[in-house]
């Protein structure tokens, strides 16, 4: 993605392509769906809807991607990548060091 980070920042930055974007988001809903799906066999059912979930994650993705571009990016790839990792599997919460959010 560095290598075309210029691209990047054009398609999806503030006047980026709005098609494109879409496409992106039905792509990675997509596979957050085929993920849900194969979670779901081994998890305790909660109600939250998978497409729920995936949107949420969807947004979250995009995001991420959005801001380390817009910040020039500040963190290598790899860092990135396990930010975003650390903050899909532990929360928001959890991440920021708040292990029991609710009072």
């Amino acid at each position: 993605m560095r290598a075309n980070a210029d691209f990047y920042r054009v398609i999806l930055g503030e006047h980026g392509v709005a098609a494109f974007v879409v496409h992106l988001r039905r792509l990675i809903d997509q596979v957050a769906m085929q993920r849900l799906t194969t979670l779901r066999q081994i998890a305790q059912p909660k109600t939250i809807m998978s497409e729920l979930i995936a949107g949420y994650f969807g947004g979250a993705l995009l995001g991420t991607i959005g801001w380390w571009l817009g910040n020039n990016m500040a963190l290598s790839p790899e860092d990135m990548a396990k930010y975003t990792l650390e903050l899909t599997t532990n929360g928001f919460y959890r991440t920021i060091g708040l292990d029991n959010p609710l009072p």
